[in-house]
C-alpha cells in the first residue's frame, strides 16, 4: 500500500496545480524521443540500403552466371563448327 502511495505521489508531482503536465516534463520527454529517433533512424536507413544493394548484387550475380553458361555454350558451338569445316 505504501508503494502505491509513493507511486501516486510521483505521478502527481509531474502535474502542476491545474492538473496539466509540467512544461519541463513535456520538454524532457520530447527531447528524449528526438534523441532516440536520431539514434535509431540511421540504423534503419543503412539496413534498408544494404537490403536493396544485396538485391541488386544478387540479380547481377544471376546475370553473370547466365552469361558464363551462354559463353560456354557458344564456345562449344564454335568448336563444333571448327571441326566440321576442317
Amino acid at each position: 500500500m505504501n508503494d502505491r502511495n509513493e507511486l501516486l505521489d510521483e505521478v502527481a508531482s509531474a502535474y502542476d496545480s491545474s492538473g496539466e503536465l509540467d512544461a519541463h516534463i513535456l520538454i524532457v520527454t520530447l527531447l528524449s524521443m528526438v534523441i532516440v529517433l536520431a539514434l535509431v533512424f540511421p540504423k534503419i536507413y543503412i539496413a534498408s540500403n544494404i537490403y536493396y544493394e544485396s538485391i541488386t548484387i544478387q540479380s547481377l550475380q544471376k546475370e553473370y552466371k547466365i552469361l558464363l553458361e551462354e559463353n560456354r555454350y557458344l564456345g562449344q558451338k564454335i568448336e563444333a563448327k571448327r571441326f566440321i569445316t576442317e
